[in-house]
């Protein structure tokens, strides 16, 4: 495989987008996740006291369901609460500790605040706030109703921090193993996307080699699928073309052995013909010039060159008529 594959790439784009994701999910969740528990937890106190301010409005504190009300919002939520008239009798207090809180309730009534308060909200018979005590941290809602019912609700912000703290490590151990399972099929799903790929580049370098016989055979209606019977198509069209060509290129190769030997044959006849002229015109030559300066004066040796100038022009003519 090489190290620019495609099958590598889309592995990685994968799994850095994934990563990238969690990443941001993460550093939201670290930034932003105790602050909206905190908000989720102010809006279950906004419920318990809207609970506690409609008891008050119809005097049905002493009812089954309003204990059970406030019971299931105390332990599904995790929040102690403690309830008492204008007489400061008792009304409600929540099992898990709202007996403690009266202490507490009686100090705001009196106007001692602890340290390190932090009103969150404040409406015009109640406040929310945060508050430090022992070292702990608490989301607290107290008031006065005006029917003289007074309450104090709290719950921990630590359990809430720790809860938050709890998802992020949870969130971040699901990603890093989804991160990986992701990896993994990605890798063996791109598999079908590249192997079809990585066969059309083997067939491309075959017909780089003049090499036709290897075909693509998906039988898919994908994009891939189509440039793999184009291919195949191209691959046909060219083989056919190129045997087109060698059939053309060996009639031409003959046709060219064929001038050659027609060109040797006429080089030879050329020479031939020029080897028969060039004799008798030499004799006619010669003997004309012994005419011209009468070597031989006598008639019968000038008959005798007449003679044979005669017989060789006849030669030459009956030569010139042959090639005619």
């Amino acid at each position: 495989m090489t190290r620019h594959s495609i099958r590598r790439q889309l592995a990685l784009i994968f799994i850095g987008l994934m990563t990238g994701v969690i990443l941001l999910c993460w550093c939201i969740n670290t930034l932003f996740l105790e602050e909206y528990y905190i908000s989720s937890k102010t809006k279950i106190l906004y419920d318990a006291y809207g609970s506690i301010r409609l008891a008050a409005g119809s005097d049905t504190y002493g009812t089954r369901e309003f204990k059970e009300k406030l019971d299931d919002i105390c332990s599904m939520y995790n929040i102690t609460i403690y309830v008492m008239d204008a007489g400061s009798q008792l009304k409600y207090a929540s099992l898990n500790g709202g007996l403690e809180l009266e202490i507490q309730l009686f100090g705001y009534i009196l106007g001692i605040f602890p340290p390190s308060l932090k009103v969150v909200d404040q409406g015009e018979d109640y406040v929310i706030q945060r508050i430090r005590q022992e070292g702990e941290e608490y989301l607290e809602m107290y008031g006065r109703l005006m029917s003289g019912i007074s309450f104090i609700m709290r719950t921990p912000v630590e359990s809430i921090r720790e809860s938050a703290n709890v998802a992020n490590r949870f969130f971040a151990y699901v990603g890093a193993a989804g991160t990986m399972a992701g990896g993994i099929i990605i890798w063996c799903v791109s598999k079908k996307i590249t192997d079809p790929i990585r066969k059309l580049n083997e067939i491309s370098e075959q017909m780089v080699h003049l090499h036709f016989e290897a075909k693509y055979a998906g039988k898919g209606q994908n994009e891939i699928d189509l440039l793999g019977e184009n291919i195949n198509k191209l691959s046909a069209s060219l083989e056919r073309s190129i045997s087109e060509l060698k059939t053309a290129n060996n009639e031409l190769q003959k046709d060219i052995e064929k001038r050659e030997q027609i060109d040797e044959m006429r080089k030879e006849f050329l020479a031939n013909v020029s080897h028969e002229l060039k004799t008798p015109i030499a004799l006619i030559q010669g003997y004309a010039e012994g005419l011209a300066e009468s070597v031989n004066d006598d008639p019968e040796g000038r008959a005798f060159y007449c003679e044979v100038i005669t017989d060789e022009a006849s030669k030459m003519n009956a030569m010139v008529q042959k090639l005619l």
